[in-house]
């Protein structure tokens, strides 16, 4: 596989991070850059959600094609072996990450929805987009140790609002940010720190 391929996904990950953090932080350098920031979560979204989604398709169209281009590995492709053999080859080493994250980010995002719901004004829209959008971004198993990270931050931030400034109200963009920032860096490492390898795949 080209490098351009093994890289692609570290690429597009800082990119995203890299646009989100300019969103939160200098929202007026987007509009120098001509990004308007309307929608930028939602489209954001989009695009990481198409990215998680056609880059499994890439890595299983790539491993078709190195596969049938070696003498001995063609062996493992039809007519020699059924198509499910490949399929769930490709199945288990480059989907199952991206259907795994989905599904935790899917998850994560219902459950902030119904907070809002019952309680309107509690985050908001964009609160909710970037939540699913770093959760889908850190991928598994890394979205597990995001969640957790922004689990405590926002507890912490809580309860320093609550006692130091009697606020009971706290946002939760800084806390996705932080914690998504934390994760890209340290994920391997905080994984194998609170003995979440075996969800490695």
């Amino acid at each position: 596989m080209s490098i351009l391929v093994i890289w692609l996904p570290q690429i597009f990950v800082a990119a995203v991070l890299a646009i989100a953090c300019l969103w939160y932080l200098k929202p007026q350098w987007l509009s120098k850059l001509k990004i308007p920031p309307e929608n930028l979560l939602k489209n954001l979204l989009i695009a990481t959600l198409t990215f998680r989604l056609f880059y499994p398709f890439v890595l299983s169209f790539a491993q078709y094609n190195l596969w049938s281009k070696d003498p001995f590995s063609q062996y493992f492709l039809p007519p020699h072996q059924p198509l499910n053999y490949f399929l769930l080859y490709v199945w288990g080493r480059f989907w199952l990450e991206s259907v795994l994250a989905l599904a935790v980010a899917g998850l994560f995002w219902a459950f902030l929805y119904l907070i809002q719901k019952n309680r309107t004004g509690f985050w908001t829209k964009d609160d909710l987009f970037l939540a699913a959008l770093l959760a889908i971004l850190t991928g598994w198993p890394d979205v597990i140790v995001f969640l957790v990270l922004v689990c405590l931050y926002t507890l912490l931030l809580s309860l320093v609002r609550l006692i130091i400034f009697k606020q009971t109200h706290t946002q939760l963009t800084s806390a996705l940010i932080i914690a998504a920032i934390i994760t890209l860096l340290a994920g391997d490492k905080l994984i194998n720190l609170t003995g979440l390898k075996v969800l490695l795949i």
